[in-house]
């Protein structure tokens, strides 16, 4: 089967979580038939020269292009996208008229599209198409709800709650205009509607040769992983720097803090015992000299790779229930999870003084990951959805 893939993501550049799923989706993808990619990337967006050189090793690329961005609106542009749920010009980031020509013209060679967000989609001004998968892996509504809880005033809680509404209107068209679509998580599944056509594919990570164990005596330090371009990254780890931190250093005060990803060397503060090491090629040894890493999450949509990427390097992991979404991990189980100031603190110091505690987690978030969030054990849902999307609608 000859399967194009569409997505804003060059699939061999530096690890970030989008950049993991992808990779992932496609690998998949290659078991069912030849994959070919099209690379639709936003212009602020790097677009690393040796990552599609990296990519084209493993993937015929079709076509390489940008997105020109970001676009400049009047108010009738807005009263559409508010009011308009089918109103296509409604991202930042826009194809040239040639470009979603090309790939339009492309996707009838292939017997499967696969489109990665409804921001490529509809930037390529696809309304609806046949025999085409959207991964919805991020809802535009679910991130306009989550601010509402932090948001400051009552303007900015309304705007939210507005613009929740907006996307969600348009969300919900989704199992319309496509044969079907993925999101990451059988909550959002069931919040999108429940349609035998939409599909739960989770953010998973790929198995690793050797899984470090941690010792019963490793070093004092939490660990963060995400690059800081990414709002939920950067708002959780304020926070936790501005808030946690510091009642977590009056009660251990050798703790350290290893900030890992682009951006967070700026955060470099020795004298407060956080050290950002920015991006890192392979964490693997960084991440064995964790206690454990936190996900402070607090805003955003999807599930976190970084989950299941510390489940993997069995890693424990203290987050945010928000920052858990979407997983079926369980408190004092598979990881430990707080929402708080206060209570982020006390499961850290929990986490850091008890080492059958991190053994017991660290063991039982491997043995989900390898059953459940390796990308090895997505395979049969992948050539599920692939074979949703052929069937004919209402077959």
């Amino acid at each position: 089967m000859k399967i194009l893939y569409v997505t804003s993501h060059v699939p061999h550049a530096p690890a970030y979580g989008a950049q993991q799923r992808v990779l992932g989706i496609a690998r998949l993808l290659s078991r069912l038939g030849t994959v070919s990619v099209v690379l639709a990337v936003p212009e602020p967006w790097p677009m690393d020269a040796d990552a599609v050189e990296k990519t084209a090793k493993e993937f015929e690329i079709r076509e390489v292009f940008r997105l020109a961005g970001p676009q400049r609106r009047g108010i009738v542009h807005t009263l559409r996208r508010d009011l308009d749920p089918a109103y296509l010009d409604v991202y930042d980031f826009v194809a040239s008229v040639a470009d979603a020509h090309a790939v339009r013209r492309l996707m009838k060679e292939y017997a499967l599209t696969w489109i990665h967000t409804d921001l490529v989609a509809t930037s390529l001004k696809i309304e609806t198409a046949e025999k085409t998968v959207l991964d919805a892996d991020d809802l535009s509504s679910r991130a306009y709800a989550s601010n509402i809880a932090i948001a400051e005033g009552a303007v900015r809680k309304l705007r939210n709650r507005k613009m929740q509404w907006v996307w969600y209107r348009r969300e919900k068209r989704f199992v319309g205009r496509f044969a079907a679509v993925c999101v990451c998580s059988e909550a959002d599944r069931r919040y999108l509607g429940s349609s035998p056509r939409m599909f739960v594919l989770p953010n998973g990570y790929h198995p690793v040769e050797v899984a470090p164990r941690l010792g019963a005596d490793p070093l004092n330090r939490l660990g963060f992983i995400g690059h800081l371009r990414h709002p939920p990254n950067a708002d959780g780890l304020a926070w936790f720097i501005s808030d946690v931190w510091p009642i977590l250093k009056k009660q251990l005060p050798n703790v350290k803090l290893r900030l890992v990803g682009e951006g967070t060397n700026r955060l470099n503060n020795p004298s407060n015992g956080v050290t950002g090491l920015g991006w890192i090629p392979d964490v693997a040894a960084e991440m064995g000299t964790w206690a454990g890493m936190i996900v402070p999450v607090r805003i955003g949509s999807g599930t976190r790779v970084k989950i299941a990427e510390a489940f993997a390097r069995r890693c424990p992991v203290v987050s945010t229930t928000y920052g858990a979404f979407g997983y079926s991990a369980y408190d004092d189980e598979h990881l430990l999870l707080a929402d708080g100031t206060q209570r982020f603190s006390e499961a850290c110091v929990r986490l850091l003084t008890d080492a059958a505690l991190r053994e017991r987690l660290s063991g039982l978030a491997y043995r989900y990951f390898v059953n459940a969030l390796s990308w090895d054990s997505m395979s049969g849902i992948v050539e599920a959805v692939s074979n949703g999307a052929l069937r004919p609608k209402g077959g």
